[in-house]
């Protein structure tokens, strides 16, 4: 398991090395490093985010910049947090929400192994489609149906419902014809 750091020493140690400008999410080190100068951006992308490693009491860990730009900003760090336009290098505070592990399931794509290529539907045994939906690790059944755009409907209504402005729906996704 990996060491916690003192969060309280993190936020202090980040003052001291790193600039971050909120409105433009970009960051900068504040004094010459071995391999980096005053001014120069920091980070590094590992899987899609923004990253930086930094040595604290003789602990070298790999920070994730947008929890960093949270905390210099807030003071604390966050248990979960949502890149607002799903760009994972966007670190402009504006970009950034905490959330549950569940607001942030739901503000996503469907998943590449998704055989009806839409999120909440799946093939039926019966020749037909099931919608349902996870809030909260509770499956939610929302129906059956014989067309796959229903039970999408059908799932977007309730994504909505249950997620509010975390609800990345089949309709703003563009997977669905327009019901006209």
């Amino acid at each position: 398991m990996k060491a916690q750091i003192h969060i309280p020493t993190l936020l202090k140690e980040c003052k001291k090395r790193i600039n971050y400008n909120s409105l433009t999410g970009e960051f900068t080190w504040k004094s010459n490093r071995i391999k980096a100068n005053i001014g120069q951006p920091l980070g590094s992308i590992s899987h899609g985010y923004m990253a930086v490693s930094m040595t604290i009491n003789k602990k070298r860990n790999n920070y994730l910049l947008h929890r960093i730009a949270w905390l210099m900003t807030y003071g604390y760090w966050p248990t979960y947090l949502d890149h607002i336009n799903e760009v994972k290098s966007d670190n402009r505070i504006s970009n950034l929400r905490e959330c549950t592990q569940s607001q942030n399931n739901a503000n996503r794509g469907p998943l590449t192994n998704n055989s009806t290529g839409l999120r909440g539907v799946y093939k039926s045994w019966c020749n037909g489609f099931i919608s349902k939906i996870c809030y909260n690790g509770e499956n939610h059944h929302i129906g059956m149906f014989k067309d796959k755009f229903k039970a999408a409907r059908a799932y977007d209504k309730k994504m909505v419902e249950l997620y509010g402005e975390f609800a990345k729906t089949n309709e703003s996704l563009g997977l669905i014809p327009n019901e006209n």
